[in-house]
């Protein structure tokens, strides 16, 4: 009886460690794309960026609703994966300016520098899809071939819909 239960009870600390193990190295991550980083903080910049918020049409800071906080995690996720890869390496500062210019106007130059970034790599992959350089099946391919982690406090990455969903009830 005591060796029963000192298995179970030495199987359930086992389960914890690991459990405990995996996410307290990871309690700042919010995503990971191939070994690049999204953290709470950086989350936390575009979120309280005004210009990134006008992108989405939300007031920058204050309680942001799960699917505008999943969609900025998706973009993030997307741009990143294409950027590492050089995928927007064709298409220069001054031509995706130009995209900012006629969005923006003069607003972007208040963007924080996490916002300024997200923003010019939004506008580069714009650029490149418009002008067919980037189409959706490499993209695709890309996004395929990269390693992506999702915190699961933020949702669940979903391979065919290509976006961060909540997680499931079930």
């Amino acid at each position: 009886m005591k060796r029963r239960l000192a298995l179970s009870l030495g199987a359930l600390l086992a389960a914890m460690s690991f459990s405990s193990c995996s996410s307290v190295g990871n309690t700042d991550l919010v995503a990971e794309v191939s070994g690049h980083e999204l953290s709470r903080d950086q989350l936390a910049a575009l979120t309280n960026d005004s210009v990134v918020m006008s992108l989405y049409s939300s007031p920058p800071g204050g309680r942001l609703a799960g699917d505008l906080v999943r969609g900025l995690i998706s973009n993030w996720i997307i741009l990143t994966s294409v950027e590492s890869e050089g995928l927007l390496d064709d298409v220069t500062d001054a031509q995706a300016n130009d995209l900012i210019d006629a969005q923006l106007g003069s607003l972007f130059a208040e963007a924080s520098p996490e916002g300024a970034a997200y923003i010019m790599n939004i506008a580069k992959i714009t650029y490149a899809t418009q002008n067919n350089s980037l189409d959706a099946e490499t993209v695709n391919a890309q996004l395929d071939a990269s390693a992506v982690f999702v915190n699961p406090r933020f949702g669940d990455w979903d391979t065919e819909l290509r976006t961060v969903v909540p997680l499931s009830q079930g």
